[in-house]
């Protein structure tokens, strides 16, 4: 992970917002499926550094979230916390529709900017093959 430490902070606080916010009653977790994808612009150019968090739009206390590379590209880890321990699902989260929210690293477009969240939500499928491509659209105020 050549940039973890340019990005060690906003990870951080990604895994933390996972922790806290994926049910604790959670034995063995929620069952999860792969997925993977890229932020891209308006006109279709990556947007190159951040944390994305996708939220369970039925369960907002199910998030999961991952770094977003230079090429737009990131993938999801979900974890799940429960009284004695937590687990993490890597490159993986549970079938449903999402909220979308995009926190730009400082010193980077956008950077200014606490968060974006954006209007169109993204569905993860049940199946073994997904890959979503996130458009920095208008956002939600």
């Amino acid at each position: 992970m050549g940039k973890l430490i340019r990005t060690r902070g906003l990870e951080f606080i990604g895994v933390g917002i996972c922790l806290l916010s994926v049910g604790c009653n959670m034995q063995g977790g929620p069952e999860t499926y792969p997925i993977t994808g890229k932020v891209v612009t308006k006109d279709g150019q990556p947007h190159t550094s951040g944390l994305i968090t996708f939220t369970l739009t039925t369960d907002p206390e199910t998030k999961c979230s991952g770094g977003i590379g230079e090429d737009g590209t990131f993938t999801l880890n979900t974890v799940v916390q429960s009284e004695s321990s937590s687990k993490t699902f890597k490159g993986r989260a549970a079938a449903g529709e999402y909220h979308v929210s995009i926190y730009p690293y400082p010193g980077t477009a956008g950077g200014g900017r606490a968060k974006y969240t954006l209007k169109k939500t993204y569905t993860i499928e049940p199946n073994e093959a997904n890959d979503i491509t996130v458009v920095m659209e208008p956002v939600v105020k």
